[in-house]
């Protein structure tokens, strides 16, 4: 694992040294769009928009989703207990050499995986399962997400690179089963 390690930790540093530049304001709306209780807002919204007579029924399941979702995740980060990369590299945040750390909150919890990468990536599958895989530019969010994790010096590659695979298995699981659910109830679930 030493190499691996070496490798993420200097990925991590050659993309967090780009923060400074014009890239900041999106990828801080990338990162609060990520965040958990936001991501069920914007769902909703698109949901709404698109799909609202069946609103109530994909939302009790992105609802499960999410509670499922963040008990995974606090579970793995404890188990893991990897930590962050300015407790890594045994600064204060204040000295990582990003402008994002002054625009975002500093998370307390422990790195790996990522939070935000799992949750883009369950949505994406999710949603592209529910709409018959019309949406794959979700996914390319779902990247962007991931990545100005690291851009904004919160999370290692390997941190968003394991909360991409766990968002992408848990997103299967619970929209097939959603799907399933759905179509069994109600018709097509699109």
């Amino acid at each position: 694992m030493g190499p691996l390690l070496d490798l993420d930790h200097r990925l991590f540093v050659e993309i967090n040294s780009w923060s400074g530049s014009w890239l900041d304001a999106p990828f801080i709306l990338l990162t609060t769009a990520g965040n958990s209780y936001l991501s069920l807002v914007i769902l909703f919204g698109f949901l709404w928009f698109f799909d609202r007579a069946k609103i109530w029924d994909k939302m009790q399941f992105f609802l499960f989703y999410l509670v499922g979702c963040e008990g995974v995740i606090h579970l793995l980060k404890l188990f893991f207990s990897r930590l962050r990369p300015y407790d890594y590299f045994s600064i204060g945040p204040e000295e990582i050499p990003m402008i994002g750390k002054y625009l975002i909150g500093i998370p307390q919890t422990y790195s790996f995986p990522s939070g935000h990468a799992t949750i883009a990536f369950a949505l994406a599958v999710i949603l592209n399962i529910f709409y018959r895989h019309k949406l794959p530019y979700l996914y390319l969010v779902a990247f962007l997400i991931a990545f100005s994790r690291v851009y904004l010096g919160v999370h290692f590659p390997l941190d968003v690179l394991g909360g991409g695979i766990l968002g992408v298995f848990l997103g299967t699981l619970v929209g097939s089963y959603a799907h399933g659910r759905l179509k069994a109830y109600g018709g097509r679930s699109s």
